[in-house]
């Protein structure tokens, strides 16, 4: 009876340690091909263009008016930073964390303490790449937890505004449309890099994003002093919030879908086997 098991088993079975090793093998075969190369392709694609602008990286480039105008103002903080051994991860982490904070305010109405943390986490977030230009320490590490906190970030204040106006069921399709021109601005350029085409040019981008939803909270506290006092009507109290997460929505989803068209015409115009060689998922693991 033991010889016919072994005769049976020997020569079909695999060692357990063989077995475990070809599952794995297959297991990770298909998170390849189904999910994770697609998440490779997104943050190649926001890695490489921290590092080919001169926000994080040192390159030379030419950033848009209002991040420029921001880099002049803020570099000589930068170089105080620098030297006194601040580090552009430091700064990166200090906003994300000044935005979780801000976002619990917000979630409580507490637009006055609010507002300051966002406009000082806003300002971490374009000081954070001068401070690596300054002190040469760009990487693609640092560029990953730069365009990783900027998600963390802009997500962590709509949520609070979410919860905020949860009451509303308009207000809280505001904030989602909101998060959807956020998403789908970022995914744009990303699709555009793994395909290997320029980034097109378009409104609305994070850091436009940034001043105008820290315009409209910063406003609040104001809207509600003057309801308050009786020069405004009640229904205008969070008149300034509606109106930035409007620009926002509004104009950031035409400008997705323009850059998503631009996208397309660009895609169409390349041969079959430059397109394939762009959007292949050995590339996006390579690249990253």
């Amino acid at each position: 009876m033991d010889r016919r098991l072994r005769r049976t088993a020997g020569p079909t079975a695999l060692p357990s340690g063989r077995l475990a090793a070809a599952g794995l093998r297959a297991l990770s075969n298909y998170l390849s091909m189904a999910s994770v190369e697609p998440s490779l392709s997104w943050w190649r694609g926001a890695i490489d263009r921290r590092l080919a602008s001169p926000a994080r990286s040192g390159a030379p480039g030419r950033p848009e008016p209002a991040r420029a105008l921001a880099n002049r103002a803020l570099a000589p903080l930068a170089r105080a930073l620098v030297a006194a051994g601040v580090t552009a991860n430091a700064v990166t982490a200090l906003a994300l964390l000044l935005s979780g904070v801000a976002a619990f305010l917000l979630a409580m109405g507490r637009f006055d303490v609010a507002a300051p943390l966002i406009i000082l986490a806003s300002v971490g977030d374009a000081l954070d790449g001068i401070v690596a230009r300054t002190s040469g320490s760009a990487s693609r590490a640092g560029a990953l937890f730069d365009a990783a906190a900027d998600r963390y970030q802009e997500l962590a204040i709509l949520s609070g505004l979410a919860v905020h106006l949860h009451a509303s069921v308009p207000a809280l399709l505001l904030v989602l449309d909101a998060v959807l021109a956020s998403f789908m601005v970022s995914y744009g350029s990303a699709k555009a890099e793994a395909f290997g085409v320029r980034v097109p040019d378009g409104s609305m981008r994070r850091f436009e994003r940034a001043l105008c939803l820290c315009g409209g909270i910063a406003l609040m506290p104001g809207a509600a002093s003057l309801v308050r006092a009786g020069v405004l009507g009640p229904w205008l109290i969070e008149a300034p919030l509606l109106v930035a997460l409007s620009v926002v929505a509004v104009v950031g989803n035409a400008s997705a879908v323009r850059r998503l068209r631009a996208i397309a015409a660009s895609v169409s115009s390349m041969p079959a086997e430059a397109f394939a060689r762009e959007s292949s998922p050995s590339k996006a693991k390579g690249s990253l």
